[in-house]
């Protein structure tokens, strides 16, 4: 176990340097980007959903709060309305991140229409979980493919361990480990590194176990 250990802390370094260097580069040298056009077929939706675990108390807290999450959902869209671009992050959230790396993100634009109307027919669902203090808005430009190839993809935001998420309340919660990519901190023993799985896949069972009821709730039929 000590080895798979130092190997996860070996590839989530890794990851992250992977990642943070082309960010870097281009909130230094690009004053506003776009995520890649998707290829697919279809125009792109996202939708954000706050849930609640009400038989789960939330593990990083000690007042007997229930675990809540937001998901982030992207989709093949109607294009019957017109189109309300979808923002990357929320301000508030950019600006922590911001802060908390020591740089200044670039403007980034989507493909993506917030709230628009699902497309009719029937897509898969795939579930995505962000990596080590993330946020569930890391990958949209693979999202936004794959919501245009067909997928609904709902990205999860890991409570009080993804950097920061901002809930509907305008809460904004922040991780609750030191140092945006500080892994040695959280993974420097088995049993913290077992207890944020645990608490990841607590997450990621809960929001399977509603999805069907997410979808039918938030987009309509889309079975």
């Amino acid at each position: 176990m000590r080895f798979a250990t130092e190997a996860i802390m070996k590839s989530l370094k890794s990851i992250a340097a992977m990642f943070l260097l082309p960010l870097w580069f281009a909130a230094r040298d690009v004053p506003a980007v776009s995520a890649p056009t998707p290829t697919g077929l279809s125009k792109v939706g996202a939708r954000l959903v706050q849930f609640t675990d009400f038989r789960r108390d939330d593990p990083y807290l000690s007042n007997g709060s229930k675990r809540k999450l937001m998901v982030r959902f992207w989709y093949p869209r109607s294009i019957a309305n017109g189109c309300i671009p979808a923002e990357y992050a929320s301000a508030r959230v950019m600006a922590f991140v911001s802060w908390r790396m020591g740089i200044s993100f670039p403007q980034i634009t989507t493909n993506s229409c917030m709230n628009a109307p699902l497309a009719s027919g029937k897509f898969p669902i795939t579930v995505f979980t962000h990596a080590y203090k993330g946020t569930f808005t890391d990958y949209t430009f693979l999202f936004e493919e794959l919501a245009s190839r067909g997928y609904i993809v709902a990205s999860v935001a890991h409570t009080y361990e993804t950097s920061a998420v901002e809930f509907p309340d305008v809460a904004l919660i922040k991780s609750v480990f030191d140092g945006y990519m500080d892994t040695d901190k959280l993974l420097k023993t088995q049993r913290t590194l077992a207890a944020a799985l645990s608490v990841r896949s607590a997450d990621l069972q809960f929001v399977a176990d509603e999805l069907f009821r997410l979808i039918d709730v938030e987009f309509g039929d889309a079975s």
